[in-house]
């Protein structure tokens, strides 16, 4: 009897840990908008995205822009820090971003993407035609 209800609360921790954990969440489909974890800024020329991605390397994120969208998406799954270990009770889902992006935002430029200490820092150019062009007046 003691040994059947400890089975049954490990299975029900089981299920909800893998809710948590769940490997599919950073499809495009399921992620969300969300802007929990971002910083947006922008200057006159550039436009500045800080997402929190803590435990992630590098090496492990995904950033993409969906041009039909013009979203800008943010991929990244952190690897476990210990292995054959049955619960590890940490942080260890999926972090995805999906950001509108405007129509001055120029998404065929070049854009930057750094990442240090768990922050991932993107920079994106805006379009030069939502700029004023100063025409400057000759004297004739």
């Amino acid at each position: 009897m003691r040994n059947s209800n400890l089975n049954h609360i490990l299975k029900d921790f089981d299920e909800i840990f893998n809710t948590f954990t769940r490997n599919d969440c950073c499809s495009t489909s399921c992620c969300e908008d969300s802007y929990d974890g971002l910083s947006i800024s922008e200057d006159k020329e550039r436009l500045f995205i800080d997402a929190q991605l803590p435990g992630v390397k590098p090496e492990d994120v995904e950033v993409t822009i969906d041009p039909k969208e013009r979203k800008l998406l943010i991929q990244g799954k952190p690897k476990a820090a210990r292995e054959n270990v049955q619960y590890h009770i940490k942080n260890v889902g999926n972090h995805c971003y999906k950001i509108p992006l405007s129509s001055e935002v120029d998404i065929k430029s070049m854009v930057e993407a750094v990442s240090k200490d768990g922050i991932l820092s993107i920079t994106l150019s805006k379009n030069r035609g939502h700029k004023p062009l100063r025409v400057d007046v000759k004297v004739a």
